[in-house]
């Protein structure tokens, strides 16, 4: 008489154990339901092959069955559909057990991906930390730069003071330099507008008697020589 063995897997944390297994449940379960298929049709046709087995043999007069325990065959017979019944029910809780594992490797799925999401998001957070602390790190430096910005600009405004100081003393020497080249222009036109032979008259007595040479009448001068 045939038997079924039934094999289950546990199912591992891969993916391919957790498929695997229900292949194999699917499998057993189709391999039950042929077996007692073949035992129902089996014990259906004994009549039959006992009809045949008795064809051809002399005709015997009927032995008397014996006497049958009251009740006895509808037991069997409700046996039999409560057995049918049990299988049929047995068959649908492992198609309920196959579609379940079907949608536990689903969800397993959706667990994977949602946690492959979640990485992203922590390591977009890190991300985002990372560059927090770098704008702290900025804005810590930012009061020293300050710093130093105002005191190259302080720098610059005393060295361009000092400049300005140097320009305008320079300024100063040029004009009291123009001034006297001017003052010595307009006494040299005013002593070359005067006569032969003329003495301007002293600006001061210690400035003519220190500055200027005595000259006799008949000898010209050398602003007289020029003119």
């Amino acid at each position: 008489m045939p038997y079924l063995t039934l094999t289950f897997r546990l199912p591992g944390p891969t993916k391919s154990s957790l498929f695997n297994f229900v292949s194999d449940t699917e499998e057993n379960i189709m391999s039950f339901v042929s077996i007692w298929q073949s035992v129902w049709a089996t014990i259906a046709a004994l009549p039959v092959i006992s009809s045949l087995l008795r064809f051809g043999q002399p005709n015997r007069p009927p032995t008397p069955p014996p006497d049958p325990v009251p009740g006895l065959v509808e037991q069997i017979r409700d046996g039999q559909r409560a057995i049918v019944a049990n299988q049929t029910t047995i068959a649908e809780g492992f198609q309920l057990i196959a579609d379940r594992l079907s949608s536990i490797g689903e969800e397993v799925k959706v667990i994977a991906k949602g946690q492959q999401t979640l990485d992203n998001r922590f390591r977009a957070l890190g991300d985002g930390i990372h560059a927090v602390d770098n704008r702290l790190k900025a804005l810590d430096d930012v009061p020293k730069a300050t710093v130093d910005a105002l005191k190259a600009i302080t720098d610059e405004l005393k060295t361009a003071q000092v400049d300005s100081n140097s320009h305008q003393s320079d300024v100063r020497h040029c004009l009291h330099a123009v001034k006297d080249a001017t003052e010595s222009l307009a006494e040299a036109l005013g002593r070359m507008s005067k006569p032969v032979g003329e003495v301007s008259e002293p600006r001061t007595a210690q400035s003519e008697s220190a500055t200027e040479p005595t000259q006799t009448q008949g000898t010209p001068s050398l602003e007289e020589t020029a003119r």
